[in-house]
């Protein structure tokens, strides 16, 4: 029963991170990207790294845990503010607030943006675990041969 969750778990964290780079793409194609606010993303892309090393931290105990919480929190408040400003000021250089539409599109974004980067981490320790198992498995071949 424990795969079956776990399979249906990454395949929707496959079907959720391709939704958000698709998102990204198309958000990148709209005049607004340039006028967007970059501060929320950039929090949501350090999140999961800096949740990484906070909880990799031994010392501090119980306190790891309530950081990181207060760290997710903090992120969904970001994402909560972000929405209601683009629901009521106008972007730089606009006379009128986002459309409805593409105010969700961005807030939706600027969720997934911690999904986007553990598939970012996830593409590059397969990549460096490819790397280093064909380094080693060739250094095991020129052992044998000698």
């Amino acid at each position: 029963m424990g795969d079956w969750i776990v399979i249906v778990l990454v395949f929707a964290y496959i079907g959720i991170t391709v939704y958000g780079v698709n998102l990204r793409g198309e958000l990148k194609k709209t005049e607004y990207w340039e006028k967007l606010p970059s501060g929320t993303p950039m929090f949501g892309y350090c999140l999961p790294v800096l949740l990484f090393i906070l909880l990799n931290i031994e010392r501090i105990g119980f306190v790891r845990v309530v950081l990181c919480i207060l760290l997710v929190l903090g992120f969904i408040w970001c994402v909560s503010e972000e929405n209601n400003t683009l629901k009521t000021k106008p972007l730089e250089g606009y006379s009128s607030v986002l459309p409805d539409d593409m105010r969700k599109k961005v807030v939706l974004f600027y969720a997934l943006t911690p999904l986007l980067t553990i598939l970012v981490l996830f593409l590059i320790g397969i990549i460096l675990d490819t790397i280093f198992g064909i380094s080693d498995y060739m250094k095991r071949q020129e052992k044998n041969k000698k």
